[in-house]
């Protein structure tokens, strides 16, 4: 790295701004490869917050829990939402925290016992109950023409996997979408939602922490084979959590736990069926089906970063950062950086290095569920290549990414399904 003159942390002077909302959304690699390399700590004024490009400096930053503080990790809330939503977004688990926003040994002795449940050995038994999830869904497409492929199995799939983990009764499955879809709507887009949305909103996290606590009072009194039981009722090296606290992880993980798999799927298919057979050689056993996952979330992961706050002066890339400056932490662009990935815009299957990707973060803040992700994404494409091996995408569509930074989530899309496709000659009956 070039030695460089410490910078007065103030407002960016590129004529340019970074603005993921709008003209950076489709595609903010451009703008971030010319910054790693002129600046590569820069001020966003849309964000309110330094950007951090380097793959290093990134590392560094989520290795240190002492100075960069994460409890304050997602976006902040609009300010034009109702003042009585704002209050409730920031009070409506109770005293307890989720793990990704405490720091130091209460992250630790949480993180101990949740983490237990999301080894790749624990996660094993799970296997083939996620195999009949996506067997199931499969089974109800089948039959179908077209489909939209988010709605009906990009989005469904992994949701019902983690409830089902987690141990969430079938009858909340429905709910448990609709409460996390409504705060994905007030939280992420930039355009202010209406009042009807909040109060739907309001209502909902009311409604999700009052079913995350009937579970866990069900499973004080009863235990069973669901992770809520286990993060109950286990002590990992002395380490245990209350009931508050497990309720308090519940809606994080069951949002955290789909809306990213699910993106990252709909990426991943929509790639596939977007490139000259690209399919057909995902069905022909052509791919190493992980490896194209690994690549997949290195080259547009489903998540831009998150944020972390600065706990006292500091310096990066030779830029001061006083303290309680807020930083993020631009994980799709570290994940592209040329330092550590050779020709980073290109998306291989053959590259060695892929899952040294950033798309799971790292450090303490590793996202948990990265093993559950990685299974569940194996397992999808497996299912789908065996069930549709002439899936197509439908013609005249405009595929875009949504205003849900910082989430890479693309709009829904059509395909189809059915041997018989425009421009498909089937070879065996001619």
């Amino acid at each position: 790295m070039r030695n460089r003159q410490p910078q007065k942390a103030g407002p960016n002077s590129s004529p340019v701004e970074f603005d993921p909302f709008t003209i950076h959304r489709e595609d903010p690699y451009q703008y971030l490869a010319s910054a790693r390399q002129t600046r590569p700590v820069f001020y966003s004024k849309r964000l309110e917050s330094w950007c951090i490009t380097r793959y290093d400096d990134i590392e560094r930053v989520i290795r240190d829990g002492d100075l960069f503080s994460s409890h304050d990790h997602n976006p902040q809330p609009p300010s034009t939402l109702s003042p009585e939503l704002r209050h409730a977004l920031a009070t409506w688990r109770g005293e307890a925290l989720p793990m990704g926003s405490i720091d130091g040994s209460e992250h630790t002795r949480i993180r101990a016992v949740a983490g237990r449940g999301f080894t790749p050995r624990a996660l094993s038994g799970y296997k083939n109950e996620i195999s009949e999830v996506a067997d199931n869904l499969l089974d109800q497409l089948v039959a179908e023409p077209s489909f939209d492929f988010i709605a009906r199995f990009a989005y469904p799939f992994p949701l019902t996997v983690i409830l089902t983990v987690l141990g969430v009764p079938l009858e909340y499955h429905d709910k448990c979408r609709d409460w996390t879809e409504l705060r994905v709507a007030v939280l992420l887009p930039r355009k202010s939602p209406d009042q009807e949305v909040q109060r739907r909103c309001l209502e909902g996290l009311r409604e999700f922490i009052a079913m995350s606590r009937a579970i866990v009072a069900d499973r004080l009194r009863e235990p069973r084979e669901d992770l809520i039981s286990y993060m109950l009722h286990s002590e990992v090296r002395g380490h245990a959590m209350t009931p508050g606290e497990v309720v308090a992880q519940i809606p994080t993980l069951v949002s955290a736990g789909h809306e990213t798999t699910a993106q990252g799927l709909a990426t991943i298919v929509h790639r596939l069926l977007d490139t000259p057979d690209g399919w057909s050689q995902l069905v022909g056993r052509q791919l190493d089906v992980e490896i194209l996952v690994e690549e997949s979330l290195r080259h547009d992961g489903p998540i831009a970063g998150f944020y972390r706050t600065v706990t006292r002066d500091c310096e990066i890339a030779g830029v001061h950062l006083t303290r309680g400056s807020r930083i993020f932490l631009a994980y799709g662009s570290g994940s592209r950086d040329e330092a550590v990935f050779a020709d980073p815009d290109t998306f291989s299957t053959a590259r060695a290095n892929a899952r040294s990707h950033l798309a799971f973060g790292g450090g303490p803040h590793h996202c948990i569920g990265a093993a559950l992700a990685r299974m569940e994404l194996v397992i999808a494409l497996e299912k789908l290549a065996e069930r549709f091996p002439r899936l197509a995408l439908a013609p005249d569509q405009d595929v875009h990414h949504l205003d849900r930074f910082p989430l890479r989530a693309l709009s829904d899309f059509t395909v189809l399904s059915h041997d018989e496709q425009p421009g498909v000659k089937d070879n065996e009956n001619g």
